[in-house]
């Protein structure tokens, strides 16, 4: 019987055991990291040709298109057929690709979008200003079609096979394996951890950004995974929701509270 105010992540029909042994909890914590360290050693080789291929003429969207989702869909499929071991009709279910709760949950992302970026861009604004000048909403979108070819691109391939392995595989058998008191928030501190190392590759190898910057761009990545991993549970394991606010929060913002004459310092 779960405790008063905590979601269990598998409903009764799904589980194999009503209270898992310690053997099966230490599996669950194994195969997260294990998970993890296979993604780290596929697509940091990647993320150093990258440059390379790009210098070919080859767009990174057009590589990551292709190269994220087999990536990480493959390691999952991985995890479930040979570490999980468990039937192929219950892969989408266990990862949070459900038809329950997907309005709720994709209503909950766009909503947490519009609170995190107006929250973010009015402290920037503060800091960079020394609180002398005031928000001043005005949208930042001239070409909509673009837009909403970027959205896409940054909704369905950077936003849902990022949030696929992030929380849908790792968060959630850190979920199961945490069999402790506030395990969802130990859960959410772990795989936000693991999310945020996940980007150094591309701010070493791409971006070639600075020690500083980089430890900035984890700082505010780990945050984001905070917010992300709390919504995937409150959503009742929801993977639509996330995805969508990964990728409003990734594309061009649709507007600004900054205003055109204000130069910021907070590019990552």
């Amino acid at each position: 019987m779960s405790k008063k105010g905590e979601i269990n992540p598998i409903s009764e029909e799904d589980s194999e055991e009503t209270v898992p042994t310690t053997s099966l909890k230490n599996r669950h914590i194994i195969h997260a990291i294990t998970a993890s360290l296979m993604f780290m050693i596929l697509w940091t080789p990647y993320r150093y040709l990258t440059p390379i291929l790009i210098s070919k003429g080859i767009s990174m969207h057009s590589l990551d298109s292709l190269v994220k989702p087999v990536v990480k869909s493959g390691i999952v499929i991985f995890c479930f057929k040979f570490l999980d071991k468990i039937p192929r009709n219950r892969y989408l279910k266990e990862l949070g690709i459900k038809r329950e709760g997907l309005l709720k949950g994709i209503s909950l992302g766009a909503i947490a979008w519009l609170i995190y970026t107006s929250t973010l861009q009015r402290l920037t604004l503060y800091f960079s200003t020394r609180g002398t000048f005031h928000p001043h909403r005005r949208l930042t979108i001239s070409d909509f079609p673009t837009y909403l070819l970027n959205l896409g691109y940054y909704v369905l391939i950077v936003g849902f096979f990022e949030e696929l392995l992030a929380r849908g595989y790792v968060l959630r058998e850190f979920y199961k394996g945490l069999q402790m008191r506030y395990r969802a928030f130990w859960s959410v501190l772990a795989s936000g951890s693991i999310f945020s190392l996940f980007h150094m590759p591309i701010d070493i190898f791409l971006r070639k950004l600075a020690a500083g910057q980089i430890a900035t761009h984890l700082v505010w990545t780990f945050l984001f995974s905070i917010l992300a991993g709390y919504l995937f549970i409150r959503s009742n394991w929801q993977l639509a929701g996330i995805a969508v606010l990964h990728g409003l929060i990734d594309v061009e913002p649709l507007f600004s509270l900054i205003p055109e004459n204000i130069t910021t310092e907070n590019e990552t």
